[in-house]
């Protein structure tokens, strides 16, 4: 990652079957089939490595875009190994719509880390390009927050929001052994954003020790909506060192802002469909 604060400092197609993240620092732009991310990674202190674990996803027919946030209890490297464990899940649930069984399965592992005194909360969402529909399992993490294009306004992003009648969040994974986890869908239209953050975003204390809250942090949402998706991340990166004041915050800093456009499938040429076959039958490495 460069050394300026703006999450767009380079830029990645996606192929199918491919996985990018981690908990290391991170400072790019990320597309798939529908959706632009801008990805801003920063671990507490002068880690290389922190306890914020994120990762985007590729299925192997260019429909299912999965983007992934998870704040675990630890930091700097024991946080490496489960984030070695998520990318082995991400792999194997890949090319499965319903993330449900990817986060019970994520639970069961994270019960075993557990027992080191680790657990998650963790936001996993999933775009699936034919429908313009957005999955969101909420496992104990900060809501995200949607930009209705058509309304010209950032709100939270829970069930109420299209009508569903399900408990906004699961338990973090790791606390409850067998936890069954919920998710619900909303229909993206063109030019909505979405934004996924870790905690410390909205934590963050100025100089008087004033938290910025909820409610500020949706106020500084509102107050960038002119601003076009790639500079407003780096704006709101901004904006909360201002706030706070510091080179560094209390806690690892992690933000995904996705701009939905809309366009659809990927379209692969010949060799990218032999190296797509090669990673599925396990064959080629992710």
């Amino acid at each position: 990652m460069s050394d300026s604060t703006s999450p767009h400092s380079n830029e990645h197609s996606m192929t199918c079957m491919e996985i990018w993240g981690g908990n290391e620092a991170f400072n790019n732009a990320v597309s798939v089939p529908g959706i632009d991310a801008w990805i801003y990674s920063r671990p507490h202190g002068a880690g290389e490595r922190g306890g914020d674990v994120h990762y985007v996803s590729m299925c192997g027919c260019g429909e299912i875009g999965r983007f992934f946030l998870a704040d675990l209890s630890g930091h700097g490297q024991s946080a490496s190994q489960p984030a070695a464990d998520v990318r082995r899940l991400m792999r194997r649930y890949i090319n499965t719509l319903d993330q449900t069984d990817f986060v019970r399965a994520l639970n069961d592992r994270m019960m075993e880390w557990n027992r080191q005194g680790q657990f998650a909360t963790t936001l996993l969402s999933t775009y699936f390009a034919p429908t313009k529909q957005m999955l969101i399992c909420n496992a104990g993490h900060p809501a995200p927050l949607w930009y209705r294009a058509a309304t010209r306004e950032w709100r939270w992003l829970q069930p109420e929001s299209s009508g569903q009648s399900v408990a906004a969040d699961n338990l973090p994974v790791g606390i409850v052994e067998g936890t069954e986890y919920i998710q619900f869908a909303v229909e993206l239209k063109r030019d909505d954003r979405v934004l996924i953050y870790s905690d410390s975003l909205y934590e963050s204390r100025d100089q008087s020790g004033e938290q910025l809250g909820r409610a500020g942090l949706l106020g500084l949402m509102n107050e960038l909506t002119g601003l076009p998706p790639d500079e407003q991340a780096h704006t709101l990166v901004e904006r909360i060192m201002t706030h706070h004041g510091s080179a560094d915050l209390e806690d690892d800093l992690t933000i995904m802002l996705l701009h939905h456009h809309g366009k659809g499938q990927i379209e692969q040429t010949i060799t990218d469909r032999m190296r797509t076959m090669g990673r599925m039958l396990g064959l080629l490495p992710f």
